[in-house]
């Protein structure tokens, strides 16, 4: 189910088009940018710290 505009604008008036960038699952996803998290830039630091750890085997 998507919300219109309108809908999101019934919450609050400070919607604008933008917020369906901000709600985006790409968006949301990449967004988690801790150790750990689902982000694109966060998996690419995790593997790489991986990646020198298994050379010292």
């Amino acid at each position: 189910m998507n919300f219109t505009l309108e809908e999101f604008k019934n919450i609050s008036d400070v919607f604008e088009d933008d917020v369906y960038q901000a709600i985006d699952v790409n968006t949301c996803v990449n967004k988690r940018n801790t150790i750990g998290a689902c982000g694109q830039e966060m998996m690419k630091k995790v593997i790489a710290l991986n990646e020198e750890y298994l050379k010292q085997f």
